[in-house]
């Protein structure tokens, strides 16, 4: 299952939008940038870091339609699946 993919979010309406999406789901969801690990529901937390750089995005569930309804979601901000998880 994976659950961690490369996004790249370029501009403050683009974060908006995928921090938005971020919240229509109960899990945690991390945006993960060098060392640093912000909640992706914060549209502060995504502006507080370099836009137009490439972030990590990890959804903590193991409900595979949930992660895959996720990814579906974000889609257009995927630049790379980076980690492949089985139960």
């Amino acid at each position: 299952m994976r659950n961690c993919v490369k996004v790249k979010v370029n501009s403050i309406e683009s974060a908006k939008e995928f921090s938005r999406i971020c919240e229509r789901f109960e899990e945690d969801i991390d945006y993960i940038v060098g060392r640093y690990t912000i909640d992706a529901k914060s549209i502060l937390g995504i502006l507080s870091t370099t836009l137009g750089k490439i972030a990590e995005v990890k959804i903590c569930s193991k409900d595979l339609k949930t992660i895959e309804l996720f990814f579906n979601s974000i889609n257009s901000w995927i630049v790379e699946e980076t980690i492949w998880k089985s139960n």
